[in-house]
């Protein structure tokens, strides 16, 4: 599942580059909202966690995520007229994690899904890093005044 996981996320990576686009202005605007993320580590547990979010997205073209007060890295945005997709991570504190999101936004609300990795820093030399878990996310947000 993880290897899949992986997987699909690079073949998202590729496509979203190719294809992103700037936001309408209905999109333009500052979404706040939760995450409820499902963590499958890599030995079979389960875990549930509950965030607060937020999602700035400006005319420029530029898009700001930030969980539980924590700003992601935002590598890129796409969007379409009903929607976009975005790719966004941390690397600090440990662990490092990577979300591809596919967005849906309609009349000032924003719902999607994301899919992502967790991992972890493995003493070296050299520096190494093994996969954790993969989450599966659910975002929901509402466009703020």
């Amino acid at each position: 599942m993880q290897l899949k996981t992986v997987f699909l996320l690079s073949v998202l990576n590729a496509f979203i580059i190719s294809t992103g686009a700037a936001a309408s202005v209905e999109q333009v605007g500052t979404y706040e909202g939760t995450i409820q993320i499902k963590i499958t580590n890599i030995d079979g547990s389960k875990s549930r966690q509950k965030a607060s979010l937020k999602i700035e997205i400006a005319a420029d073209d530029v898009t700001t995520v930030t969980v539980d007060g924590t700003v992601k890295q935002v590598a890129i945005g796409g969007y379409g007229p009903t929607g976009g997709i975005l790719i966004f991570g941390d690397n600090s504190p440990p662990p490092i994690d990577g979300n591809v999101a596919a967005l849906q936004i309609s009349n000032g609300v924003l719902k999607g899904t994301a899919l992502g990795y967790r991992l972890f820093e493995v003493a070296g030399p050299p520096t190494d890093y093994v996969l954790s878990a993969t989450t599966q996310s659910k975002l929901k947000a509402k466009k703020v005044p």
